[in-house]
């Protein structure tokens, strides 16, 4: 799906302070520029553009400089405030943008920019993503995955949010597989040369849908899902369990551990206890495998497709 490149449009949805507001949004500019916790009207003074924003702490005016390429972040503590320099520039003063220079001066932040895909974004947001990934297995078996993100991100439905887990094609001894991933950190090498590593479901637009972990034996390739659930036929609320830490035995079974913590403000935290046996959709049949979990850490063992 495109979307319209030389326009300012909103992006993403609409966020709120507390309980009914006030809100906010992001907006993307024609160049590229995206400006977060917009709560007005995106202005242009002479060569900036201006659009009065909101946060937990209140209103500040962010100030983009196109030719300088920085986001300037204006506060209360400057002689004018936000919100009487955002004024001014709606009434379209001749001396608003020396005005704001000035204020630039005095910016709580600076925040310089460098074309991403099309987009600017904060340097410290780090490099692009490399075009191909590379990796060569014990077994002298060589994975790559080919970056699907366009030149220009601009038209994409999801802007930045592909640039957060970019996603690959993944490609077995030169030959494409069909399958995707966002990276080949974690792949795991069986004693039959089988290969499991972690991948995504994409839609049309390459939006990451799920996880995966794809699975390479006998000469062609399953998929599980990246999580386990409670079987519904014993009540309950649906609970999802990430399965890590794979392992492939010398006698070829392909085992995960299932994750019962979960993350939080706090950070992690201690989650509900194992269940008895769980529910895990896989590629070679319609119906969920049930499968037991064994031991404290939940294990469970994957049979591998008959055929």
């Amino acid at each position: 799906m495109t979307q319209p490149t030389d326009v300012d449009r909103q992006i993403g949805g609409v966020g709120e302070i507390g309980m009914g507001g006030p809100n906010f949004w992001s907006v993307l500019l024609a160049d590229g520029a995206i400006l977060g916790g917009v709560c007005g009207v995106v202005r242009t003074a002479g060569a900036l553009r201006t659009a009065l924003s909101r946060d937990r702490q209140g209103l500040t005016l962010q100030v983009y400089d196109a030719q300088a390429q920085v986001i300037y972040t204006l506060t209360k503590s400057w002689r004018i405030s936000p919100e009487d320099l955002d004024a001014a520039v709606a009434r379209s003063l001749t001396s608003t943008e020396p005005l704001l220079r000035e204020a630039c001066q005095h910016a709580a932040t600076a925040v310089r920019l460098h074309t991403v895909h099309g987009l600017r974004l904060p340097i410290d947001a780090g490099p692009a993503p490399e075009p191909v990934l590379a990796r060569t297995l014990s077994s002298g078996r060589r994975l790559e995955a080919r970056l699907l993100l366009p030149a220009d991100l601009r038209g994409t439905v999801e802007v930045g949010n592909l640039l957060s887990s970019p996603p690959y094609a993944l490609v077995l001894d030169g030959l494409p597989t069909g399958l995707h991933v966002t990276g080949l950190e974690d792949v795991i090498e069986g004693p039959d040369q089988s290969i499991v590593l972690s991948g995504v479901r994409l839609d049309a637009d390459a939006r990451v849908l799920d996880g995966l972990w794809h699975i390479w034996r006998g000469g062609a390739w399953h998929a599980v899902a990246s999580y386990a659930q409670r079987p519904f036929d014993g009540g309950g609320a649906y609970t999802p369990y990430f399965l890590s830490d794979p392992q492939l035995g010398e006698n070829g079974r392909l085992r995960f551990a299932l994750e019962t913590f979960s993350w939080g403000p706090e950070g992690q935290t201690p989650g509900e206890p194992t269940p008895p046996d769980v529910e895990l959709k896989v590629s070679w049949r319609a119906a969920p495998l049930r499968l037991a979990a064994q031991g404290a850490q939940g294990f469970i063992e994957v049979p591998w497709p008959t055929s």
